[in-house]
């Protein structure tokens, strides 16, 4: 990190994490246990990819809002056909939950329906199950 300075080397290496993390747990090493941290390094390297691109791009709250609900929906689609039962699952399920989480930042404080509904106090199968458990 001391040596990669500007932002764009730091994403190009985050990039190339990205892609090589799902091939390392396609290849089957058999050094590699499932636990290994390198064939887990996808979901880590997408969150700094969002987290360098909310610090250095200039790009409004909708236009984040958008890929954000944009990347949730391709990441469950994609957990849910191509990439079940693949090795690329968490990429897809980390794509998915990225997507979530930058949608849900772009939507603090602004007047959209997902914020309306993250404003929601009490949601009405919550209400319903709480006051079961009573």
């Amino acid at each position: 990190m001391r040596f990669l300075r500007r932002p764009w080397i730091l994403a190009g290496l985050l990039g190339a994490v990205l892609v090589a993390s799902p091939l390392l747990r396609q290849a089957n090493l058999a050094w590699m246990t499932p636990t290994h941290t390198l064939i887990h390094l996808d979901g880590i390297a997408l969150g700094s990819l969002l987290a360098i691109g909310i610090y250095t791009l200039r790009i409004s709250r909708r236009a984040w809002l958008f890929i954000g609900l944009g990347g949730l929906v391709l990441g469950i689609g994609a957990a849910a056909t191509v990439a079940g039962g693949t090795a690329f699952l968490d990429s897809a399920l980390a794509l998915g939950l990225g997507g979530a989480a930058l949608a849900a930042i772009a939507s603090t404080g602004a007047r959209n329906p997902l914020s309306a509904a993250l404003r929601w106090g009490r949601w009405p199968f919550m209400a319903a199950s709480a006051t079961a458990s009573i």
